[in-house]
């Protein structure tokens, strides 16, 4: 159960197959988060694709379906180390693991959930804004930029972010490959639909 969830709640860092990153850009610019404009994104949107997650000598990959709007979100997990389904859902002020047995764990916040369930500190709700190709906004850190002023790297909270591709979806431009790295954690995930409302 332990592994199934560490698994699960990687995915929620984002990260399904074997992405490499981006090789050094010459044009690439670097500067403070602070200092950058990012691109526009999407405030409502729903996500599919593959992730993966290597942590220590453990390692696994599941499908997943997220979506947000402006009342919450759903995050569907499918065959985590071939375990059946696990659903996060997240409103204003509850985020509801279940898993496929039908057990419930509730807490007020993603980080906080996860801490208790599966005793690893990972820091689930800054990936909201990561896997748009968008800093968190509160957190300071650096960011390598592309020629078209998109992210390409992003260091915040001691967690690097590398994007290896983008894909243009209803005005936006989105992430489709990325990968979050932090110390012994490797999260990977493959987007392969976007669905964007305007």
């Amino acid at each position: 159960m332990r592994r199934l969830l560490v698994l699960g709640f990687g995915v929620l860092w984002l990260a399904a197959c074997a992405v490499q990153p981006p090789e050094s850009n010459p044009t690439a610019e670097s500067l403070s988060v602070a200092a950058w404009e990012p691109p526009e994104a999407p405030g409502a949107w729903t996500l599919s694709g593959r992730a993966s997650l290597a942590f220590d000598d453990e390692a696994g990959t599941a499908s997943l379906r997220w979506e947000e709007s402006t009342e919450g979100y759903q995050l569907d997990l499918r065959g985590a180390l071939g375990s059946g389904r696990l659903r996060l859902v997240g409103q204003a002020d509850t985020v509801t693991l279940t898993t496929a047995d039908g057990d419930q764990y509730t807490a007020s916040s993603p980080t906080e959930l996860v801490r208790a369930v599966t005793g690893y500190n990972l820091p689930v709700g800054l990936l909201r804004w990561w896997v748009r190709g968008q800093p968190v906004p509160w957190m300071d850190g650096e960011v390598s930029l592309d020629a078209q002023g998109r992210a390409v790297a992003l260091d915040q909270g001691g967690w690097r972010v590398r994007y290896a591709r983008y894909a243009r979806q209803a005005g936006y431009w989105l992430p489709a490959r990325v990968e979050v790295r932090h110390e012994a954690i490797q999260m990977r995930l493959v987007i392969r639909d976007w669905q964007v409302e305007n």
